[in-house]
Order: structure tokens, then sequence, then C-alpha cells
């Protein structure tokens, strides 16, 4: 009973931050021109100017309007040499000076990041898979171009090793820096970057788990950031305890250790709460094409693998996305038509998504629909794009950094609660917040307040129907919710 309640409160949980999430993950702009826009119930499908097999990442604003997006490996121009990845503003127009950055046309070799004392500036890193080229980032500033982007630092120089496929982020426990970590390759060391409002720190080094085999891997963090998994083509899964605050990794538990090339895992992706571990392999380097489904609140989770699908067709798995929707999404490449825009076909496998319906519910439950996402004519490769986790909130009281007050300056109090005519929203300093928004369960959009400084107010919510509610404080692009009862 009590996993159970603990269950059912981390979905709540979930689908509180889900929104603040999904909006800034409403656009996706992938493989060969496709895009998808979830600010739409269904989600719509339109053209964009992507152009690559493998890495993209994209990034919109609070309410949902995309921003600018980028991936590597652009026409496959210059492939695995360096120096393909372009940036594309709001428009699909290459945003200016946003061409030949540093990538080699792999997977999960991108990472955005905000600037954490800028709205406006976002960090892009490129990490070299390949050849011995490093890790580079440049800087995008979203004010320049009449407000359409630029990038006004461009390939500095970082770090010269080469790394497995996956860098990934996460929100530092204060709120407000962030953690960027990559993998060395062939391997056991992790790298860490702390990104705060001095800029970027020197390189921090962490020995622990397993060699990698091989540079066919992916990073991904839990929702709340709190846990680290590792999935390698060879089959390892490593999962590991990952600190906020100071970034330490720790308590490695090695779900499944390496047993050669095969069964080459490649797209990963965890369910809502966090429960559901979800791996497809590539069909090309197999006897057939699956996905497993791993349960991590397991005694043992490599013994509670299940095959939700499996099947001999003439594709190969790559990324899974958890969408704002709360479905992943699965690409496939056709392996008759590997290079973009060299290759004419057009088939079932790359024209469409699989989609995992119900993806925190066991075995097929889990409603996977094989293909069953048109793209509208645009085609998919291996790559999806891998955005930063939006999900993670600061940990309240903990590790803020030195000149702040003990608490984070969005931490507030919400009372009465529950409330029946008035619910008076308090901070411990006057702020200028940019949004109120009230929720219902489900996410729907009630009541909204607009921009205003205060450090308390009265929110009259007595034309509310009785029942829980969630409370969105919108500030500097970043979301808190709190949630409430009126009664």
């Amino acid at each position: 009973m009590r996993k159970i309640k603990s269950y059912i409160f981390l979905l709540i949980c979930f689908f509180s931050s889900l929104h603040s999430y999904a909006q800034r993950n409403n656009i996706w702009c992938f493989g060969d021109s496709a895009g998808i826009d979830f600010n739409t119930n269904p989600p719509t499908t339109f053209q964009s100017a992507a152009g690559s097999i493998k890495s993209s990442v994209s990034v919109c604003d609070y309410s949902g309007t995309l921003k600018f997006y980028a991936h590597s490996g652009h026409n496959l121009i210059g492939a695995w040499a360096g120096f393909n990845t372009v940036i594309f503003n709001r428009n699909h127009e290459i945003m200016l000076n946003g061409d030949s950055l540093y990538g080699e046309g792999w997977n999960g070799e991108l990472a955005l990041v905000p600037f954490p004392n800028d709205t406006n500036k976002y960090y892009l890193f490129s990490i070299s898979i390949t050849f011995n080229n490093g890790m580079h980032y440049s800087v995008i500033d979203m004010q320049a171009d009449s407000g359409r982007g630029a990038v006004i630092l461009k390939n500095q120089f970082l770090l010269n090793y080469t790394f497995n496929e996956g860098a990934t982020v996460s929100l530092h426990g204060n709120g407000s820096s962030y953690w960027l970590l990559v993998h060395k390759k062939f391997a056991n060391t992790f790298v860490e970057y702390l990104i705060d409002s001095s800029g970027i720190s020197s390189p921090i080094y962490q020995t622990i788990g397993k060699d990698t085999r091989s540079e066919a891997s992916t990073l991904i963090f839990t929702k709340n950031g709190e846990k680290l998994i590792i999935v390698e083509a060879g089959g390892l899964i490593q999962q590991f305890d990952f600190n906020r605050c100071t970034g330490v990794l720790s308590n490695p538990n090695l779900i499944r250790d390496n047993v050669g090339f095969i069964p080459m895992f490649y797209g990963v992706s965890l369910s809502p709460s966090d429960r559901y571990l979800y791996i497809s392999n590539a069909d090309s380097y197999a006897d057939s094409s699956y996905i497993w489904q791993y349960d991590l609140w397991a005694s043992n989770i490599n013994a509670s693998r299940t095959v939700i699908y499996a099947a001999h067709i003439p594709a190969a798995a790559g990324n899974h996305a958890l969408a704002p929707d709360g479905k992943i999404y699965i690409s496939y490449i056709d392996i008759a038509g590997y290079f973009y825009p060299v290759d004419s076909v057009f088939t079932l496998y790359n024209q469409n998504l699989s989609v995992i319906n119900y993806p925190d519910s066991p075995g097929v439950a889990c409603g996977l629909a094989p293909f069953s996402f048109n793209l509208g004519g645009r085609r998919t490769y291996w790559g999806l794009p891998i955005n930063y986790n939006y999900y993670n909130t600061a940990l309240p009281g903990a590790c803020q950094p030195q000149g702040l007050s003990n608490k984070d300056p969005m931490y507030f109090t919400l009372s009465p609660n529950p409330a029946h005519s008035y619910l008076e929203i308090k901070f411990e300093q006057s702020i200028p917040i940019d949004q109120i928004i009230i929720r219902s369960q489900l996410g729907q959009v009630i009541k909204t307040f607009s921009p205003e400084k205060f450090s308390s107010k009265l929110l009259p919510i007595n034309d509310l129907s009785n029942g829980l509610y969630f409370l969105q404080v919108v500030y500097k692009e970043k979301i808190t919710t709190k949630k409430f009862i009126k009664d």
C-alpha cells in the first residue's frame, strides 16, 4: 500500500511539473525536415529545416513558442569530420553566425544549457565521439538579430578527450546552476562541469562503475535528477545516485553487464514516474528489432525485463523521447536509406514514429503502437531531440549559492490551505512575477494573473469549484509549482 501511495504521489508531482517542462519542449525539429508541435492535442506535424540523421536539440519559451533548434551532421556535409552543426531560428532560417559549429554527426553529442543569470543566452555544447577533438561550446544570444538570435561566441575549446555518445544535463540543487555530464570512451570516468553565474567551471573527474566498451551509449537522468543511468550498446546498464548539490555520483548499481557488441542497445527512455526503463536495439546489428521494459522498482531489475516488441524488420531503432503529452516516441531508420539527403527511400519505418501510449503501465499494457504517428510526408532517422530535463526544481532550503538567503527567491507559501474565497501567496522578498497560473489536476489552465511585483498577494478563488489545484509561479522563465485545495 505504501508503494502504491508513493506511486500516486509521483504521478501527481510529474503531471504538475509536466506542463511547465512541456511548454519548453513543445516543438521538435529533427530528421529529414520533420517537425512536431505538441501545443495542439493531438500533436500536429509541420515542415522544419532539419536535415540530420542523429543529434538534435530544441527549446521553446515557457508559453510553448519555438525559440531555436540545432542539429549536427547537417545534410551530412563534412559528417564525422567536425564543424557540421547548424542552428536555426524560429523562422527555420540558419541563425546569424549559426553555421559550421563543431559536431561530428553522432548521437547525443549536443547539449543545450540556459545561462543561469541571463534568460536570453544559451550554451550549446558538443562532444567528440570519433576523433580526438574534445569538447567545444558556443554561445547564443536571443536578443540579437531583432530577437531571432545569433551565435556570439563560436567553437570555444574546453577539453581534449573522446567521449561516449550521450551528453546530459541536470539542474543544480540551488535551482539556478546546472551540471553537464559526459563519459570518457573506453573508461569508467565521468567528466562534469558546473555551469553557474560565473561561467563554466574547470572539469571535474569521477572514476566510478564499469568501463564502457563501445562509443554508442546513452546517459539519462531521472526527472528529479537524483539518479543517473548509462546504457551502452554492448548491453551494459548502470545506475548511480547523483547529488545535485555537490555533483557527486555514488552507489553504482550494475543492472546488466556488457556481453559484446550485440544486442546493440541504442534508444533509451524513462516512464513519467521513472518506474519503467525502456530500451530498444538496432536491428541492423542483431537478428530482430526489440523494445524491452525494465522495472526499476523491482528487487532484481534485470530479471524484470519484459519484451514489449519483437519483429524482424528492415529498420533500426533510434532515439526515444518522452513527449509533453506523457507518451514516449521512438524513431527508426530504414537500413536501406542510411544517408540523408542522398537516399530517396520513403517507407513505413522512416515516415512514422512508434508510440508507447501508457508508459507507466507494466508489460504489453504500456500500449506500444508501432509506426503509428505519421510525420506528414517527412522522414525520421536515428535522431529525436534530446533536451534538457526541465522537470527539475530547486531543492527547498538546500545548497543555495553564496550571497542568497537560505531559501530560493522563488520560494513561497500558500495559506490558508485548504482555502475557500482567497488564497494568499507570500514570498520572502518582493520579486517581479511574470505570471501566476492556476491549473486543474489534468493540467488545464483555469485562471491566470498578470505580471506584477509583490511580496504577498491575495488571489481570489471563490469562482473555483471544490477540489485539488496546482498554482504555478513564472519568474525569469523558471516555474515553481505548489498544490492547494479549494473547499
